[in-house]
């Protein structure tokens, strides 16, 4: 899948994006037909998913996302889906392992997550409390990682280009919001993408200098 963002405001999009999906079936038949690929009798199959753009920075939208998606997916490709699952929950853990919240355990840890939800007002139930915390730190960092975008309001989880509010960061207050617990959740790095927003955006905002004015306001 390819394409370019959509226009916004008058301007026309300009960045480009693709996917590629790789198929590796154990055992079977494979045929790609237009529209689908199918395979029949296989043991298993692993879906290899890649997807990037052409984003380098906020003034540079140059960038090539065939090459990179390509080159992702022969990189995952050499490895075994046990290996990609190890490397994963490795990169994972070496960030959400770092904070522990234990604030007691009930019977109510036994019930459905959304049983738990609807019967959280009535209390006795301090662990779902707990739970809440680490998805949070979960979603930053899955969403927020050196190198790469701050965290918008959907995250990375956006399937539309258009989507609620236009993903945008809405910084009075939503984008405060996502980092708040950041850096006492112990997710400091987690923080850098949104330091290096506020650099760029010291570019993009700078006052342009005006000229000296000799007269006299009226007024």
């Amino acid at each position: 899948m390819r394409g370019t963002g959509g226009s916004s405001g008058g301007i026309s999009g300009q960045l480009k994006y693709q996917a590629r999906v790789k198929i590796i079936a154990d055992g079977g038949t494979m045929a790609a037909e237009a529209g689908k690929i199918t395979v029949t009798n296989a043991n298993e199959v692993t879906l290899l998913i890649t997807a990037a753009t052409s984003y380098k920075k906020f003034d540079d939208v140059s960038g090539d996302p065939e090459s990179i998606v390509k080159k992702q997916l022969a990189s995952a490709a050499k490895k075994t889906w046990t290996r990609l699952r190890a490397d994963h929950v490795a990169n994972h853990q070496a960030l959400f392992r770092r904070v522990t919240l234990d604030l007691g355990q009930s019977e109510a840890m036994k019930l459905p997550t959304d049983e738990r939800i609807r019967r959280f007002a009535d209390g006795n139930d301090p662990q779902l409390a707990a739970l809440y915390y680490q998805f949070g730190r979960y979603l930053l960092v899955s969403c927020s990682r050196p190198g790469g975008q701050p965290a918008t309001l959907q995250g990375l989880w956006n399937e539309s280009l258009n989507p609620p509010w236009q993903s945008k960061y809405t910084i009075n207050i939503n984008t405060e919001m996502n980092y708040w617990p950041a850096e006492s959740g112990n997710l400091a790095e987690c923080v850098e993408p949104l330091v290096a927003m506020v650099e760029d955006l010291t570019v993009t905002g700078a006052p342009h200098r005006a000229g000296r004015c000799t007269g006299r306001a009226a007024g």
